[in-house]
């Protein structure tokens, strides 16, 4: 497939084209092809599919590398197609879970295996109040690693969270976000159905 995309007269990308709005094009849009690299996730071959990077459990210290050198590496990750219901904003990585931390036999559990899609929660946004209610979060520390908890606390005064695992046999701990990499929000799961 090769997708139309909207190139304003600076000649930067804005956006993909409806098949109406092909039809009806005017000379300043213009055919450009569908696999456009980016750092980031991107649409590809249909407007409901994300290309998302992707790191598997074992390329998590590789990662971790990566990503506190502005995007070095994250460019080598291999990319995963995400079917979407619209295109998102924000920075987009799909992590593999390792581990059995956050299954509790429920509906909620994340599962080893699962894949999860993740978007960025930027460091600007650490010294306001995470939305600990709406999401679980993906938190890559320096010495825990790539960890997938849920937010009990944060404490924007002393910059603490407290992060929780759904199974009961793992203890909460509290880690600090100045030893912090990044953090993400658990915006989607994908689990096979493999026995």
């Amino acid at each position: 497939f090769k997708d139309y995309y909207k190139i304003n007269t600076e000649k930067r990308l804005v956006g993909l084209m409806s098949p109406n709005e092909l039809l009806h094009s005017e000379d300043h849009f213009k055919k450009e092809p569908s696999v456009v690299r980016e750092p980031d996730a991107h649409f590809y071959g249909s407007p409901n599919i994300m290309m998302v990077p992707m790191v598997a459990h074992r390329a998590q210290a590789g990662f971790l590398a990566g990503w506190a050198d502005e995007q070095s590496g994250i460019d080598d990750l291999p990319k995963i197609p995400w079917e979407v219901d619209r295109e998102y904003k924000g920075r987009y990585v799909c992590f593999e879970v390792n581990g059995d931390s956050m299954d509790d036999n429920t509906p909620q559990a994340l599962l080893e295996g699962d894949v999860i899609l993740c978007r960025e929660v930027m460091q600007q946004h650490w010294q306001n109040r995470l939305h600990i209610n709406q999401w679980d979060f993906v938190v890559v520390h320096k010495e825990k690693g790539i960890v997938v908890k849920r937010i009990l606390e944060h404490d924007v005064e002393s910059g603490k969270l407290l992060l929780h695992s759904l199974n009961d046999m793992y203890d909460d701990y509290k880690v600090s976000l100045k030893d912090c990499i990044a953090i993400f929000n658990v915006v989607d799961v994908k689990r096979s159905r493999r026995r």
